[in-house]
């Protein structure tokens, strides 16, 4: 991949190289549009990219302590995929919905070459970081044996 670090400090100018320099914009946010997130958004309208946006839902209390679990717990974690019941494995990380799907299609689509994907900070946002993380690795689960186009980049300058 050929990135390129931008010299400017300017964060509204990085987020506009991010919108330019990519086919689409992933948006994913919790609460109150605001922010650099709003900036990426306008620039996505001024310079005519698509985009998608995702509300992520707010962490409760159980998935604050949920995620603070090891990876060891591996054989609960088999144990639940090898119940019988429906449950998946995008229920188990709680995007059954369908929209981790949709953001995999749209990828998959041959129109999404470059990924920008924005977002609020962690700072500004408590708990848009891992859910952010649990979304993306929704995404990612909908794409078997690494059938991500070769084509596909997600950039962030």
């Amino acid at each position: 991949a050929n990135l390129k670090e931008c010299d400017s400090e300017d964060v509204n100018h990085r987020t506009l190289l991010n919108v330019i320099h990519s086919d689409a914009t992933l948006i994913l946010n919790m609460g109150a549009l605001g922010g650099g997130t709003l900036i990426t958004k306008k620039f996505v309208s001024q310079k005519n990219k698509d985009m998608m946006y995702i509300t992520l839902m707010e962490a409760t209390a159980q998935d604050d302590s949920e995620d603070k679990k090891e990876a060891t717990d591996a054989d609960a974690d088999a144990e639940q995929l090898n119940d019988k019941s429906e449950k998946t494995y995008a229920d188990m990380l709680g995007f059954s919905d369908g929209r981790a799907q949709r953001v995999a299609e749209w990828i998959r689509s041959g129109k999404v070459r470059v990924l920008n994907i924005a977002g609020p900070r962690e700072s500004e946002r408590n708990g848009v970081y891992a859910q952010s993380v649990k979304f993306l690795n929704s995404v990612l689960q909908n794409f078997k044996n690494g059938d991500i186009p070769e084509q596909s980049l997600f950039c962030n300058y």
